[in-house]
């Protein structure tokens, strides 16, 4: 007996779901300018790069500049407010601007690495 007989014969109703991403701040970020194929891309190379850590700061502070711009306020106020944000939440105020600069060119030139 072929196993699609089997399962109709079961009752068994299967279905297939498509696969849902969930985006986040850094993918949120690029996807205001490139197309979701780049940003996926740009977003893996970055991991790659800077590591578990310093993406989920700029992960954690993306998704609260994005916030922040969807409030009304401007790029340049909305992302120190939200380094500030996420620096006194993590505990590691100080070099947080430097850090997430650095890693902002990252993911700039992974953008770019990528199509974007």
């Amino acid at each position: 007996m072929s196993v699609s007989k089997w399962i109709a014969g079961a009752g068994i109703v299967v279905m297939l779901l498509p696969v849902v991403v969930h985006a986040d701040g850094v993918s949120d970020m690029c996807l205001e300018r490139y197309d979701e194929a780049a940003c996926a891309c740009a977003s893996e190379r970055l991991l790659a790069e800077i590591g578990d850590e310093d993406y989920g700061l700029y992960e954690a502070i993306g998704a609260a500049y994005l916030m922040r711009m969807a409030a009304g306020e401007g790029r340049s106020e909305a992302w120190t407010a939200a380094s500030q944000e996420i620096a006194a939440e993590r505990g590691i105020a100080g070099s947080t601007i430097s850090r997430t600069n650095d890693i902002g060119r990252a993911h700039r030139d992974a953008i770019k690495a990528c199509g974007g």
